[in-house]
């Protein structure tokens, strides 16, 4: 079965399939003005996209469309067996509605009939959650979870009421097991608190999770497949006690029997996610987002495996094969080889990237890169010159300066005596650096050893070790030469340093 990634751009839609060739396929083009968004359905039967003007949804087994609405949505979601698509349009009121106009649609995702419509005032948390099998709907309404049961859309069979509820979350865990956590903020000097309850008993003093943070004003919860364990992590935006820009993050670990622990990040960046193999979250996950942005690949023992370079990007999207890692709109094997990047076309801008779902067979994992492509450096822009002066020399000179005078009169000759006095200034600046550094260490720092090259030691859990290392003194070295030329360096980097000797001991114990 071919993985195939989807794009969208400002020159419409367009399919990747990754095989040798990647080719890329047209969905919809430039006629189809102002897509804004587009979003596959739980296991890749459907493809919606949304205008400015209206709603369309298209059958990814030929890409035909198989509706279309005139509602000019705003966000869109599919349930988890695709049976509905929901959409929220903007919160109007008319004469018509004087309380608003429902703006929450539930729509058959088969043909796109209406089934329910509701009142959603707010963008931010309206999207209604669903258990695995569809039994449940919960959506939130002020500080309320409203559910309902068996696709009865006109009265709900339970509810969770919590003072200063944020936010909640459905586990994806089978029947007839079903989970809901909550994060409810607290009030001034209280905690706020998230918790995890079994349905339906959602009384707070039988929560199997209950947590308390003075820490945190916002969550975002990260279930396991099975729906057994949560991630939660928890956020303030403004660190009022420490300063920091970024705030404050933690990353609380709970289980539906009731144990629950805590880990605290650096507060010196945002951490953006946490991405796991969807093909066996067992084998490994992607942490990423501090600054400069990259992402480390680990296993499932946390070992670092390799380490994306830095670049302007904010997610990172493992194929549903297990074998494919994909950001910046580059394609990568999960050995590190570079598959496929795209060529933009002129003015063309990309806007979102997304790996089709389906159920694929487990990749059998292999340390024997595939045959991948050259990653070209991209060239720097040179000045723009006119047709006219194109290959021949240039008479430019920067700083070249001109005396004021009359329009019609030829300029005085010599420069003016500003110029002159800047001048005097950047000779004077230049003397003063090259008698500061005169006064200073200028010996030439030694040239570094040259590393002997890897030769295998017949493990290949040696070798892997040999190579992390290997790579961890070639960044020491760089660093080591950074400070040697004046560079002032982080505390994180110092401390990488000098970490150098333990690393050089361990690789000769290695190769006994």
């Amino acid at each position: 079965m071919i993985v195939r990634m989807i794009g969208l751009s400002n020159k419409g839609i367009f399919a990747v399939e990754c095989k040798e060739t990647y080719v890329e396929k047209c969905i919809r083009d430039e006629t189809t003005v102002n897509i804004r968004s587009i979003l596959f359905s739980a296991k890749g039967k459907y493809l919606a996209y949304r205008t400015d003007k209206r709603t369309d949804v298209i059958r990814c087994a030929d890409w035909s469309l198989a509706w279309s609405t005139d509602v000019p949505v705003k966000d869109m979601a599919f349930s988890p067996q695709e049976t509905y698509l929901m959409a929220w349009e903007l919160f109007a009121i008319n004469k018509e509605y004087p309380q608003g106009k429902p703006n929450l649609h539930v729509y058959r995702a088969e043909d796109g009939s209406i089934v329910k419509s509701f009142t959603q005032k707010n963008q931010t948390g309206w999207e209604p959650k669903w258990t695995t099998d569809e039994k449940y709907f919960a959506m939130q309404v002020n500080q309320r979870v409203l559910i309902y049961q068996d696709g009865n859309f006109d009265q709900y069979a339970h509810e969770i009421k919590c003072d200063n509820l944020r936010t909640f979350s459905i586990s994806p865990s089978p029947a007839p097991s079903y989970y809901f956590s909550t994060f409810s903020i607290g009030k001034s000097g209280q905690p706020s608190f998230w918790r995890i309850f079994k349905l339906p008993d959602f009384r707070v003093e039988n929560a199997l999770v209950s947590k308390s943070s003075f820490q945190a004003d916002k969550a975002t919860f990260n279930w396991n497949r099975r729906g057994t364990n949560l991630f939660t992590m928890t956020q303030r935006d403004v660190d009022k006690t420490g300063g920091s820009y970024y705030g404050t993050q933690a990353l609380s670990y709970g289980d539906v029997k009731g144990n629950s622990g805590n880990m605290t990040f650096n507060k010196e960046g945002p951490i953006h996610a946490i991405a796991w193999n969807p093909g066996n979250w067992n084998e490994w996950l992607a942490v990423y987002g501090h600054a400069p942005a990259k992402a480390t690949l680990f296993n499932a023992k946390c070992e670092p495996l390799f380490e994306f370079g830095t670049g302007a990007w904010n997610a990172i999207y493992f194929a549903p094969d297990g074998a494919h890692i994909l950001f910046m709109y580059k394609i990568w094997h999960y050995t590190g080889v570079l598959m496929h990047k795209k060529n933009y076309a002129e003015k063309e801008q990309l806007l979102s990237i997304s790996w089709k779902p389906g159920n694929y067979p487990k990749t059998e994992l292999s340390k024997t890169p595939p045959k991948g492509i050259e990653d070209a450096t991209t060239k720097p822009a040179q000045a723009y010159r006119p047709p006219s002066a194109r290959n021949r020399p240039s008479n430019f000179t920067l700083h070249e300066y001109e005396k004021p005078h009359k329009p019609g009169e030829p300029p005085r000759e010599g420069p003016s005596k500003a110029a002159i006095k800047q001048k005097e200034k950047r000779e004077a600046r230049k003397a003063r650096k090259a008698e500061e550094k005169a006064q200073g260490d200028v010996s030439p720092t030694p040239p570094a050893a040259p590393r002997p090259a890897f030769v295998s030691t017949g493990d290949p859990d040696k070798d892997k070790k040999i190579k992390n290392i290997n790579k961890k003194l070639s960044d020491i070295e760089k660093l080591k030469q950074q400070k040697a030329a004046g560079k002032q360096l982080e505390v994180n980097q110092l401390t990488k340093i000098e970490t150098e000797a333990a690393l050089i001991k361990e690789l000769a114990q290695l190769r006994l």
